[in-house]
């Protein structure tokens, strides 16, 4: 089986960067008056931080090399 990430902080760190750049990219689209782009972005960005605590959680360390 192939690992996606080599820890759990790596993960989280992931995940977490991933909702940060989502969450930028939400609020510029909003500043823009683009409110179906920044709606995808907010959603995409909670899913990251969703994925992010699951990880912390433990839910997903099938998929870490080393939990």
């Amino acid at each position: 089986m192939g690992w996606l990430f080599k820890n759990r902080e790596d993960a989280i760190t992931c995940n977490s960067d991933a909702a940060a750049d989502a969450w930028r990219k939400a609020a510029k689209a909003k500043k823009a008056g683009d409110q179906k782009t920044a709606k995808a972005w907010t959603d995409w960005a909670r899913d990251c931080d969703q994925t992010a605590t699951k990880f912390a959680n433990g839910d997903y360390d099938d998929v870490i090399q080393n939990p």
